[in-house]
């Protein structure tokens, strides 16, 4: 299928954008505690840590909706929804659930144990499990599903009704039914909560010429970052943490990335080298860098330099380290496992 290309490199600059939020979300913590499991790390945080903290906030309202609705987005430029469910099935079973149960199994499960991520679990099998592939409430990768099941049901809706009212209703009302739910059950609590933001991709590609023109005034973006400020300090000061509040602050955040992406376009930022292989290694580097994280605090608590998250040039240093060293470190092994890939065919071949 040929896919037009109007608003390809504009996706790949938002793609960009939010592997790098997704890496810098992942760098800040030192604790991470889950009831299947975690990492907890007692630090005591300068003043510079808890600004960062408070950055990193932001970023987790926004940044998997936004991916989500790149995906919608995507959904409807290359017409996914003509194509055979068996088709859409086949690919992203390939694409999604594949990788999610090989990384799982054979990258983060390892990386998580030898940092001591059930070293206190009563039944560290029986967290593994529930947290890892039923419930995700200790697995990063529960996107992948989400995002399969997304496919899946919009698929349907299109194959029932194409009428944006028709499908923005049913989307509204699953994201009520979804705040229902206690947990994450196999990524379908999530993926009835994001339907929104998979919608919303759909409604920007067809109606993308009436949203750039509208975002293209300066003036109008201005004020929508000011705003979106507004809003999130709002959100956490005035509404503590509403989940309504919380799809508007979504809302602003994938607005200001977009427009952040539409003058890095003008600007030319996709000739960049490091813009280059950011994209290339986009999705491994979501799928590697995160368990890294776990390594190396595991790293600075045994080498006893905790007592750095006290100063505000260490503990910046520590973050910038943390995400320089997991791109890097995901780049060295996505090559390695391509290079690998490479050998086997051409022995397979010969």
């Amino acid at each position: 299928m040929q896919v037009a290309k109007k608003n390809i490199t504009e996706y790949d600059l938002i793609r960009v954008i939010g592997t790098v939020l997704v890496v810098v979300g992942h760098s800040a913590y030192t604790t991470m505690i889950t009831e299947t499991g975690g990492i907890e790390i007692n630090v005591e945080y300068g003043s510079l840590q808890t600004i960062i903290l408070l950055f990193i906030r932001l970023i987790y309202s926004f940044h998997m909706p936004m991916f989500i609705a790149l995906s919608g987005a995507l959904f409807y430029l290359t017409k996914t929804y003509e194509r055979t469910f068996y088709s859409l099935f086949k690919q992203k079973t390939k694409r999604l659930l594949i990788p999610f149960i090989i990384i799982s199994c054979f990258w983060s499960i390892p990386l998580k144990t030898i940092s001591g991520y059930w070293q206190n679990s009563i039944l560290p099998i029986h967290d593994i499990i529930l947290g890892q592939f039923i419930r995700f409430d200790n697995n990063y990768l529960w996107y992948l599903i989400s995002l399969f099941w997304l496919f899946c049901i919009f698929w349907f809706l299109f194959a029932i009704n194409t009428s944006p009212i028709f499908i923005s209703l049913i989307c509204l009302i699953c994201f009520a039914v979804g705040q229902k739910f206690s947990y994450n059950y196999f990524g379908i609590q999530r993926a009835l909560t994001h339907m929104i933001w998979f919608n919303l991709g759909i409604i920007y590609e067809k109606w993308c010429p009436l949203i750039k023109n509208f975002m293209g005034k300066i003036l109008y973006q201005i004020c929508f970052i000011f705003i979106s400020i507004l809003i999130y300090f709002s959100y956490l000061s005035v509404f503590k943490n509403n989940v309504y509040i919380y799809a508007v602050v979504a809302f602003s955040g994938m607005g200001c990335v977009y427009i952040i992406a539409l003058y890095l376009h003008k600007i030319k930022f996709e000739n960049l080298c490091v813009y280059t292989i950011i994209k290339r290694y986009s999705f491994e580097i979501y799928l590697l860098s995160d368990p890294l994280n776990y390594l190396i605090l595991t790293i600075i608590k045994k080498m006893e330099m905790l007592h750095f998250y006290r100063s505000n040039l260490f503990c910046v240093c520590i973050f910038l380290t943390r995400i320089i060293l997991t791109i890097i470190i995901s780049i060295i092994i996505a090559l390695f496992i391509n290079k690998l890939k490479r050998k086997v065919l051409k022995n397979a071949i010969e």
